[in-house]
């Protein structure tokens, strides 16, 4: 996870597992230890690995309030936990292939979705 997104939108994605893992975390983390988020040096605070687990478990028992949007003409949904955006599939459960290697970017996400997402 991190500030940017965090894509929960392709196959083999578990936000039930995401949830897990964080309070996992927070069980064999020293008092008071950062985290370091995906693809960045930022130091994720105590405080916020509390937030992130807390709100991604929110996440995961669907009860946390999501905004429509769209990634590569395909709805999805957004959440927002403090500072990190989470995208997840809609009930319709339609999740975007996998980048095709290591280098792709993500200039593919935009694209138009069918009216009414």
């Amino acid at each position: 996870m991190n500030r940017v997104v965090t894509l929960c939108d392709v196959p083999g994605s578990d936000i039930h597992a995401m949830a897990a893992s964080l309070h996992r975390l927070l069980e064999l983390a020293p008092p008071g230890s950062p985290a370091y988020e995906a693809h960045s040096e930022t130091p994720i605070t105590p405080a916020e690995l509390e937030q992130l687990a807390a709100g991604v478990a929110a996440i995961a028992d669907g009860h946390a309030t999501s905004k429509p949007m769209c990634l590569g003409g395909t709805p999805m949904l957004r959440y927002d936990v403090g500072a990190f955006p989470f995208v997840l599939p809609t009930a319709s459960g339609a999740t975007l292939p996998p980048l095709g290697s290591v280098t792709e970017t993500l200039d593919w996400l935009g694209g138009a979705c069918p009216a009414g997402i």
